[in-house]
């Protein structure tokens, strides 16, 4: 069942990628439907792109970042810690769990860390439902703003 759960990874370009390409480098193997997303920094990360992972179909959301105290923009996580306080305050008002966001600290170049999470939060979702999403919601429809689409009425 957790293979087909689809896991949304906010990964930081500096610590938090370098442990999923550690990963794949080692060919240590993890479930295809985990999907990495490339960010600056965790700091960037705000309560609408967490909650726009489970617009679209996402089960789990991890936030991979640099150790503690080892941030380039925000010394001590304060940013990421609030945003993610707020997600697991918002997913449980409305009933989904706050289960369902991780955040995970872990040192430069560590796969094998990055893999056991991932193991380990895939594992917390046997007992829980997958969230039901509209079919519409999950096709990856790119979102252009009106001025930006040809027109073709002459």
């Amino acid at each position: 069942m957790t293979d087909s759960l689809t896991i949304v990874v906010f990964a930081c370009n500096w610590d938090g990628l370098s442990c999923v390409e550690e990963a794949a480098h080692a060919h240590l193997s993890f479930p295809a439907s985990v999907k990495v997303v490339r960010v600056s920094c965790l700091s960037r990360i705000h309560l609408g792109l967490i909650l726009g992972a489970f617009q679209r179909g996402a089960d789990g959301v991890m936030l991979l970042g640099c150790a503690p105290d080892d941030c380039h923009f925000d010394p001590g996580g304060s940013c990421v810690n609030r945003e993610f306080t707020k997600a697991r305050q918002t997913l449980d008002m409305l009933g989904l769990g706050s289960e369902r966001v991780m955040l995970v600290n872990l040192v430069r170049g560590d796969g094998y860390g990055f893999v056991a999470k991932i193991q380990d939060f895939m594992t917390r979702f046997g007992t829980a439902p997958t969230l039901l999403v509209d079919a519409g919601t999950r096709a990856r429809t790119p979102r252009v703003p009106s001025f930006w689409q040809l027109r073709t009425d002459g």
